[in-house]
């Protein structure tokens, strides 16, 4: 199985996007570029999350466009949160210019060498990056021509198969009309204060969609993907099993491609870093670079009545029944 290369980019860089295809292609690798590779019929979204979790490194071509891109943004989350190799090229600008405006892409690549691109374009600069491609897959024990396992997969099976064992009763059916309605992301080991709240946000007349709405005929990701599209908002209520829960990361990862307006609902404290696997560190650091300069709301900081009430307020109110 050849070693496959993501290449994430905007579409004012897809000429240089798809000449780096064409080189590394002539070089052996495979590769996966939105242009080429996406197919009709599932959800975009839904495709290019399991580009991202299947390959085995990430070129992330860095230009002003790119910077200002919530979708390059969420790919480098995703790419980052699945532990993959970053290969970032510069397009017209500086890796201090890069850090000051996406700081959390900066977190995201850690240590990874940016290459600046010429202005005589990739050729002069090809050696370098089949150079460190191929180091990358010697780290990973891929030596010679770079071959890999078998793929990284997304979380397998139907999310509702795991729902149908959940003892605790549904509090309200899943909104499925044509209305703006507010998303709810959370891990099914908090359902319980999870559904008092959902059951208390739709007697004030929000309609809310969460996971009892996936029929079990239904493929989960595309259901997901198509309902964080058409969602007014997006909330997720955060805790140390949101931390280990693979479902709300990806949930996060969706909203952020999709650009939806995101609610950060703290129902405990974040555990503390010594007590976190390294998926629940990238997990709340992710969580922080996203929350940063955005309201959120912390259960703890308030009585139960105040709370209740600042979540009814900071819901959208386009999701609210008239």
């Amino acid at each position: 199985m050849t070693y496959t290369v993501f290449i994430s980019h905007v579409e004012e860089d897809q000429a240089l996007a798809f000449s780096l295809v064409k080189r590394l292609q002539a070089a052996g690798y495979t590769t996966w570029c939105y242009e080429h590779d996406t197919i009709p019929g599932p959800p975009y979204l839904e495709q290019v999350l399991e580009a991202v979790q299947r390959c085995d490194a990430f070129v992330l071509l860095i230009s002003r466009d790119s910077l200002g891109s919530s979708q390059v943004t969420g790919e480098v989350i995703e790419a980052h949160e699945k532990g993959k190799s970053f290969v970032p090229l510069l397009i017209g600008v500086s890796h201090a210019e890069f850090k000051k405006r996406q700081p959390q892409w900066g977190f995201a690549l850690k240590a990874a060498s940016s290459i600046p691109v010429p202005p005589e374009g990739l050729h002069a600069i090809m050696p370098r990056i089949l150079e460190g491609l191929t180091k990358l897959a010697e780290v990973t024990g891929d030596r010679g021509a770079p071959v890999i396992a078998a793929p990284r997969a997304a979380p397998a099976g139907p999310r509702v198969a795991r729902a149908a064992r959940r003892p605790i009763e549904r509090p309200i059916a899943a909104y499925q009309g044509d209305e703006p309605y507010v998303f709810v992301s959370y891990a099914h080991a908090d359902m319980a204060e999870v559904f008092e709240e959902l059951a208390h946000v739709h007697h004030q007349g929000y309609r809310m969609w969460y996971d009892e709405g996936v029929d079990p005929a239904e493929r989960f990701g595309a259901k997901i993907a198509g309902k964080i599209q058409g969602c007014a908002q997006f909330i997720v209520f955060l805790s140390a099993n949101a931390g280990r829960s693979a479902w709300v990361s990806q949930e996060i990862n969706y909203a952020v491609q999709a650009e939806k307006p995101r609610l950060f609902v703290y129902l405990e404290e974040p555990p503390e870093p010594t007590h976190m696997s390294k998926q629940e560190r990238q997990f709340w650091d992710t969580v922080g670079f996203l929350q940063a300069g955005r309201d959120a709301l912390y259960r703890s900081h308030l009585p139960k009545a105040q709370y209740l009430s600042r979540l009814s307020k900071s819901l959208s109110p386009a999701a609210k029944a008239t």
